[in-house]
């Protein structure tokens, strides 16, 4: 990623600095940990989303599916117009391009909000875990502070509309 080739050094053999760099731990090294934490809370959901008989299940997890669609499609977007400058040859992280906006935290706290509309955890367990998984995704460098935070207003964004959501499919 990008990201992890501007930490080691930019063109210039400056630092690329970030508030929550400066603030909390470098943990680079355990860095798909996140991926396979993903993974393995994916799996049971999607077991218990397709096992399931309760209708308020169906509905929240039918609208989850499509927040996570909306996720890739802004992921996506801008992976497409923050083109970065061409790293030396011997880089090896690809694509040459910047995150923005953080679609583990989104899709991570899509879940929480699932499960929160679903009666399973509290508003405030989503809030701490959503926090905490946010604050991971920047001590292991796969995202900047600022990615995190967008990422915040999106699932805000999310949960205020989560009920209203065929509104807006029409």
């Amino acid at each position: 990623m990008n990201i992890l080739y501007h930490l080691k050094k930019n063109v210039n053999n400056n630092e690329l600095l970030d508030f929550g760099f400066m603030l909390i731990p470098n943990l680079s090294k355990y860095s798909y940990i996140y991926d396979i934490f993903t993974l393995l809370i994916s799996f049971p959901i999607l077991i218990f989303y397709n096992f399931n008989t309760n209708e308020n299940i169906d509905y929240n997890f039918s609208i989850l599916f499509n927040f996570i669609s909306l996720g890739y499609i802004i992921s996506s977007t801008c992976h497409l117009f923050t083109i970065m400058p061409f790293p030396p040859k011997k880089c090896i992280y690809m694509p040459y391009n910047d995150n923005i906006f953080s679609n583990h935290t989104y899709n991570i706290g899509l879940v929480l909000i699932a499960l929160e509309k679903c009666n399973f955890i509290y508003t405030s367990t989503l809030i701490l875990f959503t926090f905490l998984y946010g604050l991971g995704i920047i001590s292991i460098r796969i995202h900047y502070t600022v990615d995190v935070i967008l990422a915040f207003w999106f699932l805000f964004f999310s949960y205020n509309i989560w009920d209203n959501f065929e509104f807006f499919l029409f």
